[in-house]
Formats: structure tokens, C-alpha cells, sequence
């Protein structure tokens, strides 16, 4: 039976220590829940998990699952949500702080990228489940994300950065082209995510027209 290796002891789930008076013993299986369903999914697409497979990885029972998860489905959104959440307050300070659109764009894209790239659980759940992911853009954490995306398109409006646009409309443009991009660039041989942002942000600015 495969164990978990010690990049997937690595705490990404430390903020469900605090939660609601949980006993150590089911705050820990929580974890080890977790941590055994992230080196699952970084192994193999999400299709081919199984919940079987996360309790023996985890060493633990079926009905420890089910005492925190309702499915795998749950399981996988919440390590996507702990990943999601890092970046969402940093890509906003950095938005906030651009005094031009195009290093507000450019910022916002190479926040993401890097992530996924330098952040090695991150890489290969992203590079696993792509086709997973695009289906799960209800999560809380993306709508929190696009939420605050559109928000500081509100706010470039104001600061006359930009013309008038449906920041609605732009925001989700923004956020497709980021997990379309993402998925490509997590497959390519060499990872170059100041490349890749450069391109996304050159893509919304209107920048790759060919010029005779």
C-alpha cells in the first residue's frame, strides 16, 4: 500500500484545525483525509480515484470518509477551494496597487500561473484533473475569486484605467483564459509562467494582432 509522501504531509489544511470544537482525533483524520486524496489526485486523473483508494492511503475506514465527506467529488473541491483561497487576497492587493491596466492584468495572471507552477501539489492536481476543474466552476472559491476580479474592474473603471466595459463579461473572460492557459501550460516540457502571464495579458489588451 503507497503512503503519503512528504510533500503531501505538507500543511495546506491547517486552517481546519480551528473549526467548531472538532475532537484532535477528528480534526487529524480530516487531515489525513485530505492529504491522502491530494497525492491521489496528483497521481492519477480524477476519474480513476476512488474513495476505497483515499481511506487505504489515508489507512483509515469508509466510514471515517463519510463522517466529513459526502463524496469524492467534495473531497476534491475542498482541496481545490484551500489551493484557490492562497491567491485570491494576493492577486487583489496586486490589482489594487497597478497604476495602469495592462500591469493590472499582467499581475493577475502571473500570480496564478506561478502558483501553479511553484506549487508542487498545486502543479499536479491542476495537470491530473484540468478537465475536472473546468467543471467545477460553481465552487465557492472561484465565485469568490471572480467576484473580487470583477470588483477591481469596477474599481480600474473609476480610476479611469479602462473605458467603460461589462466588467461581468470581462472578468469571466479573464478567469477561462487563465484555466485554459493553465491547463496547456502545465503540459508543455518547460514551465515558463512570466511567459505564459505575458501572453494572457497581451491577449486581453488586444496586443497580438498582426501588424503588416
Amino acid at each position: 500500500m503507497a503512503k503519503l509522501s512528504q510533500a503531501d504531509r505538507k500543511d495546506d489544511f491547517s486552517e481546519k484545525k480551528q473549526q467548531d470544537g472538532r475532537t484532535a482525533v477528528a480534526v487529524k483524520n480530516r487531515k489525513t483525509l485530505l492529504m491522502a486524496a491530494q497525492s491521489l489526485f496528483r497521481e492519477r486523473p480524477y476519474e480513476e480515484v476512488t474513495i476505497r483508494d483515499i481511506v487505504n492511503r489515508g489507512e483509515l475506514g469508509i466510514g471515517t470518509f463519510y463522517n466529513h465527506f459526502a463524496d469524492k467529488e467534495s473531497i476534491f473541491r475542498e482541496l481545490l477551494e484551500l489551493k484557490k483561497k492562497k491567491s485570491i487576497p494576493i492577486q487583489h492587493k496586486r490589482r489594487e496597487s497597478a497604476d495602469s491596466f495592462s500591469k493590472l492584468i499582467h499581475e493577475h495572471f502571473k500570480i496564478f500561473f506561478e502558483q501553479v507552477a511553484h506549487d508542487p501539489s498545486y502543479f499536479e492536481l491542476f495537470k491530473r484533473n484540468a478537465d475536472f476543474i473546468r467543471r467545477i466552476v460553481d465552487s465557492p472559491a472561484h465565485i469568490q475569486g471572480l467576484e473580487s476580479l470583477r470588483n477591481d474592474l469596477d474599481m480600474a473603471v473609476k480610476r479611469k484605467l479602462i473605458a467603460p466595459v461589462d466588467t461581468e463579461m470581462l472578468a469571466a473572460a479573464i478567469m477561462g483564459i487563465a484555466i485554459e492557459m493553465g491547463a496547456i501550460m502545465v503540459n508543455r516540457a518547460q514551465l515558463e509562467p512570466e511567459r505564459t502571464a505575458d501572453f494572457a495579458a497581451r491577449l486581453v489588451l488586444g496586443e497580438v494582432a498582426w501588424t503588416p
